[in-house]
């Protein structure tokens, strides 16, 4: 029998943090499974939090900018010679383009508030010629592209209350609210980064039950509730909760993994079937401290993990990224 949130939680267990942790806490304990758990925090995220589009509209923009399918849709205009007086003008034309533009590559507009911040932070626009470079071993080529500089893409921060998530984008997800869940209910947990309709961030968890790690990507399902994309059969936004490494790359061709728990490493659809993901493993849960190596599971020794800037990864900023991003 499926588990159903509302029947479960109280509305004061839904808005304090130590009160959800607790009673998810109870519902394993009386033998649940993990699995059973993530559909409950994938109910929760489906009726309570929301996603932060302005904040994906900036980063599309920024990376869209960067690439060819924008100059085929988006005027040129002089803003390098921008002046006090003409400066209002061009902004405007500029950002109506976009605007437009981004209608077409999305199927949807600009938000009043990316509309307000482009306005009202735009830089400068920098011209980059045509060139050849390697990019993980490969040969690309970049076209020529005019490429927007200064416009601030993090003062959209998540929303919390009382600890419970309630607005954010990919990373607030992963990195923040899911990976504190596990952490607290000594569940293995993972942040990956990478690329999916931009850069992109989300969670490996382990299912000790079923002895294996699943997908757990909660700004797809957003993106399937909310109609941002359209579901592509067979697949379904339940899909993206305990997803195999396989299905990802099924129902998302493009997608891209290039850092696992803080450590590098690319993976796509060409190679995803060579990912072993306990090698990327080295947590130690409360329960396993003071016991060997040997007891514990996805045998793994003890290191410590690397940081990673996990900002600039999600939100597609660092150059080598902006540069795997080629088409979309």
């Amino acid at each position: 029998m499926e588990l159903k949130i509302n029947d479960l939680f109280s509305d004061k267990d839904l808005s304090n943090y130590d009160l959800f942790i607790e009673k998810l806490k109870q519902i394993r304990d009386n033998g649940h499974t993990t699995k059973e758990i993530l559909e409950l925090v994938y109910q929760y995220y489906r009726k309570y939090v929301t996603y932060n589009y302005d904040q994906l509209q900036i980063v599309k923009i920024i990376n869209y900018n960067r690439h060819k399918e924008i100059n085929d849709v988006v005027e040129s205009y002089p803003l390098k010679n921008l002046t006090e007086e003409n400066a209002e003008t061009i902004k405007n034309g500029y950002i109506n383009d976009l605007n437009s533009a981004f209608q077409i590559l999305e199927g949807k507009p600009l938000t009043q508030r990316t509309i307000d911040r482009l306005f009202s932070s735009f830089g400068k626009v920098v011209h980059h010629e045509a060139r050849d470079y390697e990019f993980c071993g490969k040969k690309k080529h970049k076209d020529a592209y005019d490429e927007i500089q200064g416009v601030n893409t993090t003062s959209f921060p998540a929303v919390y209350n009382n600890g419970m998530l309630q607005e954010g984008v990919c990373g607030d997800y992963s990195k923040g609210f899911e990976k504190k869940i596990c952490e607290d209910l000594g569940i293995r947990h993972l942040t990956v980064t990478g690329v999916g309709t931009t850069g992109h961030g989300w969670s490996l968890i382990y299912l000790p039950e079923e002895q294996r790690w699943v997908h757990f990507d909660m700004t797809m399902v957003k993106f399937y509730q909310d109609g941002w994309i359209k579901e592509h059969e067979p697949y379904k936004e339940q899909d993206w909760v305990t997803a195999t490494t396989e299905d990802i790359f099924k129902m998302q061709p493009t997608r891209r993994i290039e850092s696992i728990g803080g450590k590098s490493c690319s993976y796509d659809k060409d190679n995803y079937s060579e990912l072993d993901i306990s090698k990327f493993d080295c947590t130690i849960l409360p329960s396993e401290i003071g016991k060997s190596t040997i007891d514990v599971p996805v045998t793994q020794k003890v290191e410590a993990q690397t940081s990673v800037n996990l900002d600039s990864q999600i939100h597609g900023l660092e150059e080598k990224q902006v540069e795997s991003l080629d088409g979309e």
